[in-house]
């Protein structure tokens, strides 16, 4: 997920919440979010993280 265009407040209570996230789940656990600027940043971040869950799916099932 990525944000994008939010205020000074919202990014702030979204960071707080995203990381007490990280303190509560397991470590294995991955959830992709990110706070960027512009519309361009978070298409940008969404694309990369695209490609690595498709090379990571390609990478699980040659090894299957």
């Amino acid at each position: 997920m990525a944000l994008y265009g939010a205020s000074f407040q919202a990014r702030v209570v979204i960071n707080m919440a995203l990381l007490s996230l990280k303190l509560l789940v397991p470590k294995d656990a991955h959830y992709p979010v990110s706070l960027c600027v512009t519309q361009e940043q978070a298409q940008h971040f969404l694309a990369a993280k695209r490609a690595a869950l498709e090379l990571a799916g390609r990478d699980d099932d040659s090894q299957g």
